[in-house]
């Protein structure tokens, strides 16, 4: 579930890696007993690949479905002349639901929704989560520069999710993070106390520019349904 992604040095070896938002570990995702597989494949011979998320049942042991019926039906049109309710569609399996072509589906377990880096080591990429401020609400926008003029990246991240199924409590415990780059790949969240950003509604970009001409990077974030503000620098450290 990515939803953002920056480009830059963040361990000092010359070679760009890659920053990406994720949904976080605080999310319905992390709910779901494990395991959580995404499948894929072919399901319906059209040539485009279909998806369907699928939690194991303790019970049954079978795979069953996580998006309602409503949602799954977007992806897998014939399953409406199959249910009419979502409770039976739940209590059916994925293998009845897709029929055989679920056989040749692949997939691939959903371990964690972590916010997170990929460090680029010479043709391949080690990952490593963010700091868990980062973790406990869904980032969308971010973007990589030094902020503070120590010559390092950081970052920053857009925050929050409200429009989320109504058995669960939006996720609203993000108010726009700033994490410090120490140069080896690794962060630290800045406290807001001492960054300057309180923003409690739903971020969604974030760009950084020198929009006072002061020679330092400033921040401007959107949000939705609400005003995209701009904060203006001043040196952090």
């Amino acid at each position: 579930m990515w939803h953002g992604v920056a480009l830059a040095d963040f361990d000092g070896d010359g070679r760009p890696d890659i920053a990406a938002s994720n949904a976080g570990r605080n999310t319905a995702y992390e709910l779901y007993p494990k395991p959580v597989r995404l499948f894929y494949g072919d399901a319906d011979g059209d040539d485009v690949m279909e998806l369907a998320e699928g939690f194991a049942d303790t019970g049954t042991k079978q795979w069953k479905p996580i998006r309602k019926l409503d949602v799954f039906a977007k992806t897998f049109p014939q399953v409406r002349g199959m249910f009419t309710r979502n409770k039976a569609f739940a209590a059916s399996s994925l293998p009845k639901i897709i029929g055989p072509a679920f056989r040749d589906m692949k997939s691939v377990e959903i371990r964690t929704l972590s916010s997170t880096v990929f460090l680029n080591k010479t043709g391949r990429f080690e990952m490593r989560a963010l700091p868990d401020a980062a973790q406990f609400s869904p980032a969308f926008g971010l973007c990589a520069e030094d902020l503070d003029g120590d010559g390092l990246a950081d970052l920053f991240l857009a925050q929050n999710d409200f429009s989320v199924p109504g058995r669960y409590s939006r996720y609203d415990s993000g108010r726009g993070l700033l994490l410090r780059g120490d140069g080896t790949g690794t962060f630290a969240a800045v406290p807001a106390s001492e960054s300057g950003i309180v923003l409690h509604g739903e971020q969604r970009g974030v760009v950084a520019a020198d929009f006072n001409a002061d020679g330092q990077p400033d921040l401007a974030v959107s949000q939705r349904g609400v005003a995209t503000w701009l904060f203006l620098s001043r040196k952090i450290n």
